[in-house]
């Protein structure tokens, strides 16, 4: 049996050795901050280097706090807004479809006891169909928006 001194490797006999490498540390730190006001030691040497800077970046960071916060509330009220204006059309269209009704039930009878009652059937049957068919649609759509909604809060 031969034996060779030579060290075996995974590598395939094409592939040129690594270059030497060793385990060295460079001069360079990375330092990292997150939000709108840098740590402590940056924002004192942010002043040792333009006296006055500390301030103003404080100053800037409580401005943007301030603007974000005005925002935030506008936007609330807004939707608050849409929410309240929302009801109210639906409220206005329940009464509308409760007088349409009244009105279809009314002339249908009338229709009924002055002509034919298939035609003041026919009437009644109309104007209440109309009234049923708007609910039912109106429910369909609710629920599509609601899962359209959904979906697309899901995905943010």
């Amino acid at each position: 049996m031969k034996t060779s001194n030579k060290k075996q490797t995974n590598r395939p006999a094409n592939q040129a050795n690594p270059p030497n490498t060793t385990n060295s540390s460079s001069p360079y730190q990375l330092q990292a901050f997150s939000g709108p006001i840098p740590a402590p030691g940056i924002l004192a040497e942010y002043e040792r280097i333009l006296p006055g800077a500390a301030e103003r970046i404080l100053k800037m960071a409580e401005t943007q706090s301030s603007h974000r916060q005005h925002q935030e509330e506008k936007s609330l009220q807004a939707q608050v807004e849409h929410l309240v204006r929302r009801d109210k059309e639906a409220r206005y269209g329940q009464w509308f479809a409760f007088i349409i009704a009244i009105f279809a039930i009314v002339m249908g009878t009338l229709v009924a006891l002055v002509s034919s009652g298939l035609g003041g059937g026919i009437i009644t049957f109309a104007g209440l169909a109309t009234i049923v068919s708007a609910f039912i649609y109106g429910r369909h759509s609710e629920k599509s928006a609601e899962k359209d909604k959904s979906q697309h809060s899901s995905k943010a």
